[in-house]
């Protein structure tokens, strides 16, 4: 069965990925996504005060955050921040309109 990560909430995606060990393994280690790593080395704010969820870590050292408050079914940007303070918008889905 194919997975379509649009197609899920990302609550739901960070499960698939965390209940297939081979999955996590090779994002881990190869992806440098890393679910275990959930212990941010600084905490962050955003400008607008909005939440952020820290989800993974990557082997340099930066942390992964799911920003905002989760959306049932939707999906939230994704931030990476790294070790030096430096801070990158790396994923924002569109969800379809209906």
């Amino acid at each position: 069965m194919a997975l379509n990560p649009a197609a899920l909430s990302d609550d739901a995606l960070l499960r698939r990925i965390a209940a297939c060990p081979e999955v996590a393994s090779y994002l881990s280690r190869d992806g440098e996504f890393d679910l275990a790593r959930t212990d941010p080395i600084e905490s962050i704010a955003l400008p607008n005060a909005l939440p952020v969820e820290p989800v993974a870590g990557c082997n340099a050292g930066g942390t992964h955050y799911l920003c905002g408050p989760p959306v049932p079914d939707g999906a939230r940007p994704v931030l990476y921040t790294d070790s030096e303070g430096r801070a990158s918008l790396i994923h924002c889905r569109v969800s379809p309109r209906h």
